[in-house]
């Protein structure tokens, strides 16, 4: 065996070796919050809307529709809602359409991280009285080193409400990332609005009586301390005013550590639930011994109801793909964006130069002879030597008849020429119509003869078919 084909099967033999490694080696997770339908990684929702479609009593779907279409679709007006996401950005419009299909009976829970400085957290502040405060991201290099310092903050615990009529008191070891915020209410509404703590967190550290600057009290409060001092057009306030004077005084250490982070309201005559920990919806929640629970009793709040989760107010997973590319990375570094530019203007550089047309002596090329002639003779050499000239016959006849069906559609192959076709072919070669049946019937003969042929009978056959040929 040569040595390139050694070389060869060794290269072959060593790609399916790396190949079925490979596959062998655990796959690295990505640790990014898509929220997708059909992202098997740990935050991805592909394993937990499995789950969730053979768990849901009166079933479970997912759809790309906002409120607004919701709203408009009587089909899907008797369901309950779910979003989730790691930044909410709702408009005026799809809170007018949540609030109408609240009204009528639906229930809404919105779990998600932080809504950001925008519309959607101040309306979901004024108008009913709930915000997300400090929501997080999660953060794999934080919690590896959280684990390597045996930080006591790397875990939080988080219990269900003792007041449940359905589900006992039971606490939940979780990581504190996974519950990254707390969600706080409006205290000026506790009199007129009630607000069921569903799950409580409790951190190790206390926070003041925070309240967010969109509560209707609060943000008239801010406007008339600007107004005071004149500042009212300049207003400008931190994201949570920390004002103890107002608010209140700092929160008891012994018996203010425990927050909610997910909280329920009545809205006319369907319920808002607001959830802080929305990692809790994803795969990894549903496959984690000790999150799975609290998932569960979560997702009973709107089981009541075929459950339609929206993915109208999340990327899509194209997006999420494109971001996730190898050139999303390289063009969010500097140093790698430098790079890559500098590459290609090299290349374009490179072409540049080296593309051009270089003078060189272009060799006479000798005309190629003609061997169709040589060939001919070599086939017909071995014929002569085999003596088969049936064969011969034949295969000149097929090509004949051939010629006739496509010039006169008539077949003289599988059956006699009948006195018409001989008639025209006799009128499109201009021989005798006698002659011409007498030459066709013996050049079948010839052709579906089982004997031999002699040299004489075969030349007469060869010759009168090239004539008859050429008058078509």
């Amino acid at each position: 065996m040569k040595r390139l084909h050694i070389y060869i099967i060794g290269i072959v033999i060593a790609t399916f070796l790396c190949f079925a490694l490979g596959q062998r080696m655990p796959r690295t997770f990505t640790w990014k919050a898509t929220f997708a339908h059909a992202d098997r990684q740990p935050f991805g929702c592909y394993v937990f809307d499995s789950v969730m479609a053979q768990s849901m009593p009166k079933g479970y779907s997912v759809e790309r529709r906002t409120f607004k279409q919701l709203l408009g679709n009587a089909d899907l007006q008797g369901k309950n809602i779910l979003v989730l996401c790691d930044y909410l950005n709702m408009k005026e419009l799809d809170f007018e359409a949540m609030d109408r299909l609240l009204h009528r009976g639906a229930k809404i829970m919105l779990a998600y991280h932080n809504a950001g400085f925008t519309e959607t957290d101040s309306i979901l502040a004024y108008n009913y009285g709930v915000n997300v405060h400090l929501g997080s991201q999660f953060w794999l290099p934080t919690v590896k080193g959280m684990l390597r310092n045996g930080d006591h903050d790397l875990y939080d615990t988080v219990r269900w409400r003792t007041d449940d009529p359905v589900f006992p008191q039971r606490n939940y070891r979780l990581f504190s990332q996974l519950v990254s915020g707390i969600v706080i209410t409006d205290r000026h509404r506790i009199d007129s609005v009630k607000y069921d703590s569903l799950v409580l967190s409790t951190l190790n550290y206390s926070y003041p009586d925070v309240q967010c600057p969109f509560f209707p009290t609060q943000l008239k409060h801010l406007k008339q301390k600007a107004r005071s001092k004149g500042e009212l057009k300049q207003l400008e306030w931190d994201y949570y005013d920390y004002d103890s004077d107002w608010q209140g005084k700092q929160a008891d250490e012994d018996t203010s550590c425990e927050f909610p982070v997910a909280v329920k309201r009545k809205v006319g005559q369907g319920e808002l639930i607001v959830v802080s920990m929305p990692y809790v919806f994803t795969n990894y929640g549903v496959l984690t011994h000790e999150v799975s629970p609290l998932l569960m009793r979560l997702m009973t709040q709107i089981a009541d109801r075929p459950v339609l989760r929206t993915t109208s107010y999340m990327k899509s997973y194209d997006e999420l793909e494109a971001e996730m590319s190898p050139m999303r990375y390289v063009l969010g570094s500097r140093e790698l964006r430098r790079a890559w530019y500098l590459l290609a203007f090299v290349t374009v550089l490179f072409c540049v130069f080296k593309a051009r047309r270089r003078q060189r002596i272009i060799p006479v090329v000798a005309k190629p002879k003609n061997h169709s002639l040589e060939f001919a003779r070599l086939v017909g050499t071995l014929y002569w030597q085999r003596g088969d000239n049936v064969d011969l016959v034949r295969k000149k006849f097929l090509l004949f008849a051939e010629r006739i069906r496509m010039t006169l559609a008539v077949d003289i192959v599988d059956a006699k020429p009948d006195d018409a076709t001989i008639a025209l072919m006799a009128r499109r070669t201009g021989l005798d119509k006698e002659t011409l049946d007498e030459e066709i019937g013996r050049l079948r003969m010839d052709y579906w003869t089982e004997g031999t042929l002699s040299d004489m009978e075969m030349r007469w056959a060869v010759d009168c078919m090239n004539r008859i040929a050429g008058k078509l």
